[in-house]
């Protein structure tokens, strides 16, 4: 993993992706670099990088320098789904429409739950009013697109889960 993030950070650098003017795009179609052949695009990276530095500016300000380390986090862990998730389809892990359902009824993903839509009169999240928005009908909230990111995200805790099964604790 560690090479595989030292050649992307290369391609990233080499290739003029830092640095450029917003909306201008690097290789086929905005492809910064490809992990066993699957793109990463500019987009997905700039997206990360920025969702990783609005939570941390949440906390607390930006201080000197970090904005390269969140661009090395972002990076890494672009990398680290795209071979999580290629393994979880190697394995045939999948989740089902049911899955995906309970899923975001049981346990509200993380991005929602610190995006503060659903905060109560105490500043945390109200987990009542989230599932009121949830069924309520004329909802708002683009619960397909909520969905849809729970239902990437599944197979690869089904993979964690299978991996971490499988372990076996010596003496």
């Amino acid at each position: 993993t560690a090479i595989v993030f030292l050649v992307g950070f290369g391609i990233l650098q080499l290739g003029g992706v830092f640095g450029t003017q917003p909306g201008t795009q690097r290789g086929p179609s905005g492809v910064v670099a490809e992990i066993n052949g699957e793109p990463i695009r500019y987009d997905e990276y700039i997206g990360t990088v920025n969702q990783m530095t609005r939570q941390l500016e949440q906390t607390r300000p930006l201080q000197a320098g970090e904005d390269a380390y969140i661009r090395e986090q972002a990076w890494q862990t672009l990398v680290r789904n795209k071979l999580l998730m290629q393994e979880a389809r190697r394995r045939h892990l999948a989740a089902t429409p049911d899955e995906i359902k309970m899923a975001v009824r049981v346990s509200p993903p993380e991005f929602i739950v610190q995006s503060g839509v659903f905060k109560g009169e105490n500043g945390q999240f109200d987990y009542r009013r989230y599932l009121a928005e949830l069924d309520n009908a004329d909802s708002q909230v683009p619960w397909g697109q909520v969905e849809a990111l729970v239902a990437d995200q599944l197979p690869i805790q089904k993979l964690q889960e299978e991996v971490v099964a499988a372990a076996k604790v010596s003496d």
